[in-house]
């Protein structure tokens, strides 16, 4: 599983944050979680995720999270994790949180 600052975007029209998560591993990924939360307000948004294939034929595996927020200010900056709720080995987890800044 992966995130990267490039996955993070926010639709003001819909009022949605949307995170895209990938998976870039050599076997399907088992249910998990994206925890998003707004270091400003304490705010705390989380989302399932089923499971998601392995990119086995070398065509990018993805699912997006669309999270209801109102910017109260210019910018916000959100801490991003993706959690498995199965036990399910990774090579690294480096790429599974992120901080990120988005200008509103």
């Amino acid at each position: 599983m992966a995130i990267g600052p490039e996955d993070i975007e926010y639709h003001e029209r819909w009022g949605l944050l949307f995170v895209t998560v990938h998976n870039i591993g050599a076997v399907k990924a088992e249910e998990f979680e994206v925890v998003v939360t707004d270091t400003e307000s304490g705010k705390i948004m989380r989302a399932v995720g089923s499971e998601l294939d392995a990119p086995l034929d070398l065509t990018p595996k993805r699912t997006r999270f669309g999270f209801q927020f109102q910017p109260s200010n210019e910018t916000h900056t959100f801490d991003i994790e993706i959690n498995s709720l199965k036990a399910q080995p990774e090579i690294g987890t480096r790429n599974n949180v992120l901080t990120a800044t988005v200008e509103f």
